[in-house]
């Protein structure tokens, strides 16, 4: 497959171009683009503004999820039933028969990032003597108690632990439930379970662990006492299972 990397992709014309392409393809396509462009400002007067699209990044969005609906609509995916591992693609009445595995289905969506500041907050090692005093240091620490900067969401930090272990921004990430908390897998094999709720129990812990991950990442507030960590700490190594906090 091909690799397509696009500076200033302004309405995202690249990307549109390489998902309509998939109608009535004959071969089976699994190109990747990343499209990158500054949130530049659209005129008040121009047509895009009027039409409710802020920048050309939003313009960019909605052309790629219109040629996704252009697949939906003009495409349909039919299993041959006589080889199972053959699937045809249906483009009025035209088919194209392509070798794909019997469950393949075609990828319409992509991923929006911006670029940001990592979300925890980062300790200020700003130091003057004239100005340094005790409430000037207490406020600093208080300030490291919550460590996540405020507006941050969970999946913002799913994203960083991702981008710091080396992982793909493109690898699948599921969210799931364990005793009414939330958690975050990884890639389809679970390689990564990250969960930042808070109150974790140890039968909790064990139900994820059921999944095998390699690693599973907690947040600072994930447990509410030095005894609790201790016991998730001893659950998991009895399964080698690498217990890290963000």
């Amino acid at each position: 497959f091909f690799f397509f990397f696009f500076f200033f992709f302004f309405k995202q014309k690249t990307a549109y171009e390489m998902l309509r392409s998939l109608v009535g393809s004959e071969m089976c396509i699994r190109d990747r683009y990343i499209m990158v462009q500054l949130p530049e400002v659209c005129g008040e007067k121009t047509e895009a503004f009027k039409a409710g699209y802020k920048n050309i990044c939003e313009i960019g969005k909605e052309r790629i999820r219109r040629a996704g609906k252009l697949i939906n609509n003009t495409q349909s995916i039919v299993h041959n039933e006589n080889n199972p591992k053959q699937t045809t693609l249906d483009n009025n009445n035209n088919n194209n028969n392509c070798e794909l595995d019997k469950n393949y289905e075609l990828d319409k969506g992509f991923k929006v990032f911006k670029l940001d500041t990592s979300n925890n907050r980062e300790w200020d090692f700003t130091y003057r003597i004239k100005d340094f005093n005790e409430d000037l240091f207490a406020k600093r620490l208080n300030n490291m108690i919550k460590r996540v900067k405020p507006g941050r969401t969970d999946l913002d930090m799913v994203y960083e632990v991702m981008l710091k272990l080396g992982l793909e921004l493109t690898e699948k990430v599921t969210k799931l439930e364990f005793d009414g908390k939330v958690a975050y897998s990884v890639r389809e094999d679970c390689l990564i379970l990250i969960c930042l709720d808070k109150s974790l129990q140890t039968e909790t812990i064990k139900k994820m662990a059921d999944l095998a991950p390699a690693y599973m990442i907690f947040g600072q507030e994930s447990f509410d006492d030095l005894s609790d960590i201790s016991n998730a700490k001893f659950v998991l190594k009895d399964l080698k299972i690498d217990m890290k906090f963000v």
